[in-house]
């Protein structure tokens, strides 16, 4: 199967965060700035994200994130799917096949989710992943009398019966201050909702029709995570491979994810990961100029070999260490 051609983000919404060691920072919009707050500076990014996510989604189109944390500056894409990706210099971004979407927890229930949700499924929490503070704007610029106005930490210890406040993406966030680019293609359709249940518990179906099946076994979908120190984590259904690099090509139908080297030393193309239905996790480095090998390992892995790793792994592709796990 043939995998799409990158594609250019439009600079328009300019949206920049800056995130700081102690799980605080800001998110600006078109110049207007909010306060974020989280546990964790992971969880922060993730909030963040959600909220791009929400953008992307209400034009339909990939936006871009430029974020600052501490002395490292990186501008991702981030698209309606909630699949984020490194920007290159070009404003283009690589395909998005086999990678998955991003993912955390709600501030209330905890319940794993997708940046994608706007309600907790769980607990009906409206906002799950919200990070900022201070009132919110709904779409016909009202403020929201319910919005708290402090950050959203420590979570509390119990699910809250209330929902917060909804984010919305006000038309004064997203007005250009002047006629956005036009764009390069017609915008795509927007993701629809998740369908509802077909029929409710206990209600009775139409005549003759047989009574639904109860739920099948479930099986755990094997997802290989790449967590970097530079850049938000890379989620892969198995079985399936990436290209680490610079401005990586794809190799074989893998994805390519462009690595932030804050030194230059990755190489434009550096190694492969791959991981199949058993959860099996492979690197293979592809003729880097600076290697490829585990922390602490005085000696790469020879160029052109694949060698099975096991999860948790933390490997050093010249100047940057990431970490492959199971998710």
């Amino acid at each position: 199967m043939s995998i799409p051609p990158s594609e250019y983000v439009v600079a328009w919404p300019r949206i920049v965060a800056v995130v700081r060691p102690d799980g605080t920072g800001s998110l600006t919009v078109n110049g207007t700035e909010r306060p974020c707050g989280a546990e964790s500076v992971e969880v922060l990014r993730t909030g963040m994200i959600a909220r791009c996510v929400a953008i992307a989604r209400s034009l339909a189109r990939p936006v871009r994130f430029t974020v600052t944390e501490g002395e490292a500056t990186w501008t991702l894409a981030v698209r309606p799917t909630g699949v984020v990706q490194l920007l290159g210099e070009d404003g283009m971004v690589a395909p998005s096949e086999g990678l998955t979407v991003h993912e955390g927890r709600c501030r209330s229930c905890r319940r794993l989710q997708p940046v994608t949700e706007t309600r907790c499924p769980q607990c009906g929490t409206l906002e799950p992943l919200r990070v900022e503070s201070g009132p919110a704007e709904d779409e016909l610029g009202a403020r929201s009398a319910s919005s708290a106005s402090s950050p959203p930490r420590p979570v509390p210890d119990r699910p809250r019966a209330e929902a917060a406040a909804p984010t919305a993406t006000s038309p004064s966030e997203i007005e250009p201050d002047s006629p956005p680019p036009p764009a390069d293609r017609p915008p795509r359709a927007p993701i629809p909702a998740t369908p509802p249940a077909a029929s409710a518990p206990g209600r009775p179906g139409p005549a003759g029709a047989a009574p639904p099946a109860g739920p099948g076994p479930t099986t755990r979908t094997v997802r290989m995570r790449i967590s970097f120190e530079h850049q938000p984590p890379v989620l892969l259904d198995a079985p399936g491979g990436v290209v680490l690099g610079r401005a990586p090509q794809t190799r074989d139908g893998r994805t390519p994810v462009p690595v932030v080297s804050p030194r230059g030393l990755v190489s434009r193309t550096h190694a492969l990961l791959d991981v199949d239905a058993r959860g099996r996790i492979t690197v293979t480095d592809v003729g880097s100029r600076n290697g490829t090998g585990p922390v602490g390992s005085r000696t790469p892995f020879p160029s052109g070999q694949p060698h099975e790793v096991a999860p948790g792994t933390r490997l050093r592709l010249a100047d940057v260490v990431c970490t492959v796990e199971l998710a």
